[in-house]
């Protein structure tokens, strides 16, 4: 499930998506990004995340969502943590990116933990 982003004029800027969803676990993954910079900081991630999540819990009736984001990607930790997600782990080095490794951090947010 994907959606857009969107300025009040219309203008897509972004999108955000619950993929490889788990009908058994009810469990799935969380997707989002901006398409340019001039769009970062002024919290439009962290409301489009908010909505995908309140209808991911209260309407497909999810458990578990995840995300993975590198650890230099600061704005992304923060739009999760502030969203509620908890840092879960650390893949050390799994990444390889402009001739460097990269380690990605595991973040999760349950249910019971989800709040509105």
């Amino acid at each position: 499930m994907r959606l857009g982003i969107f300025l009040p004029d219309g203008t897509v800027i972004g999108d955000v998506a619950l993929q490889d969803i788990d009908w058994v676990h009810r469990s799935c993954s969380l997707g989002y990004g901006l398409t340019k910079l001039e769009y970062r900081g002024k919290g439009y991630a962290t409301d489009a995340v908010r909505a995908i999540l309140r209808y991911g819990f209260r309407y497909l009736g999810l458990e578990r969502i995840s995300a993975i984001t590198q650890e230099e990607n600061i704005g992304s930790q923060r739009v999760l943590e502030k969203c509620g997600f908890t840092l879960e782990g650390r893949e050390r080095k799994a990444k390889y990116l402009a001739g460097r490794r990269h380690d990605k951090l595991h973040y999760g947010l349950l249910i019971e933990e989800y709040t509105e």
